[in-house]
């Protein structure tokens, strides 16, 4: 924690999302089956249908505008470990998140005006794909439905540990044993959050020795996630941890065209540099006691 210039510096991010039900149960035809078969019923798994397309239409465009800002939160960011939908994020993309938010809270709510207008027709087509199991399902009203999407951001300030002050009322020693357990479970948070990214990238170069080892079609995708991990490592090192330094070091020579690998022989060669790289980046998990 002291490796960084303040803890001001880091905040907190919960994206809070929510979708209506798009799909249901077909309790009716779930019993049917089991009967059918001799089986108990709470053995078998009920089939359900999809309410709704959404695919090429305002109610898809929605869905891909909620899950795109999460995703958008990662990429700039790191998961808080244990906190659902929170991120952890450099104070100086503040602006730049916020704005990001509002411009696509603005997109849903145009979107959903549209739905809700339509709303009719949307049902009608999920009642033409579901044929004779339409009778099997109740869909939402053109409220319930809007009304069931959310999407809110909220700041939830710097990460830091409990105050005296909020102390005052337990005994010296109680105090002592409170302040020591917070200010480890920040910093352990925060550290963890940072064996996110080494974990992505010993993911990503254990694919890739997969990809070279048993001969399929090497792709440049391959090499340009490898990269992408490689520029999460340095750019979300707010820690300044020198371990993830010696990930970088292994990891840069192993990221190379796919085209300068065409043969099994070049390719296994590969595979043994990356596999070392694989090895540093483990070892700093251990090291770091993630």
């Amino acid at each position: 924690m002291n490796n960084l210039t303040s803890i001001n510096s880091i905040l907190m991010v919960r994206l809070i999302t929510g979708k209506p039900k798009l799909s249901a149960t077909l309790e009716r035809t779930h019993k049917q089956i089991a009967y059918a078969n001799g089986a108990d019923e709470s053995f078998v798994r009920a089939p359900s249908a999809k309410l709704f397309e959404t695919k090429n239409n305002a109610i898809g465009q929605v869905n891909n505008l909620i899950n795109g800002m999460g995703l958008y939160l990662k990429k700039r960011g790191m998961s808080v470990p244990d906190f659902d939908g929170t991120t952890y994020q450099q104070a100086i993309n503040a602006d730049e998140i916020q704005l990001e938010f509002d411009k696509r809270k603005d997109q849903i709510e145009f979107l959903l005006r549209e739905v809700h207008e339509n709303y009719q027709s949307y049902v009608n087509e999920g009642h033409k794909h579901i044929s004779g199991f339409r009778d099997e399902v109740q869909w939402p009203t053109a409220d319930e439905f809007v009304n069931g999407y959310k999407f809110e951001l909220k700041w939830l300030g710097q990460p830091q540990s409990i105050e005296n002050s909020v102390l005052s009322a337990v005994s010296s020693e109680t105090a002592a044993r409170v302040r020591a357990s917070s200010e480890l479970a920040v910093s352990q948070m925060l550290l963890e959050a940072h064996g996110g990214t080494i974990e992505a990238a010993i993911r990503e170069m254990g694919d890739t020795i997969e990809a070279l080892t048993k001969g399929s079609r090497l792709r440049q995708e391959r090499f340009d996630r490898l990269e992408s991990c490689m520029d999460d490592l340095r750019n979300k090192n707010w820690l300044n941890l020198p371990e993830l330094d010696s990930i970088i070091d292994a990891l840069k020579p192993c990221i190379v065209g796919a085209d300068t690998l065409p043969d099994n022989h070049q390719r296994r060669d590969h595979a043994k540099k990356l596999a070392e790289a694989k090895r540093t980046a483990e070892k700093t998990l251990t090291d770091l006691g993630l």
